[in-house]
């Protein structure tokens, strides 16, 4: 199963949107992770891989959605590749 996901006009000064597509999933969904393609303000968009569902939850619900993506996304350890705009 694939499933999408798109947040986009985040209170952010510099993530414009998040997008996840889920990839791989337990039978019950209790587990999910995926790619998150991140659009930053000035253009440049990123891929992030391997991120599961409840980091991209927990950043998107927090009060600083660049604090916590930093936190949790970017310093998490993830692979990530700069897309070509």
């Amino acid at each position: 199963m694939r499933i999408s996901l798109a947040a986009s006009n985040i209170d952010s000064s510099s993530i414009e949107r998040i997008e996840f597509l889920i990839h791989n999933t337990d039978r019950y969904m209790s587990r999910a992770d995926g790619y998150v393609r991140v659009t930053f303000q000035n253009g440049s968009r990123y891929v992030y891989e391997n991120v599961s569902a409840q980091t991209v939850i927990d950043v998107l619900s927090a009060d600083s959605i660049g604090f916590a993506f930093n936190k949790a996304i970017v310093n998490g350890g993830y692979r990530y590749e700069k897309e070509n705009v």
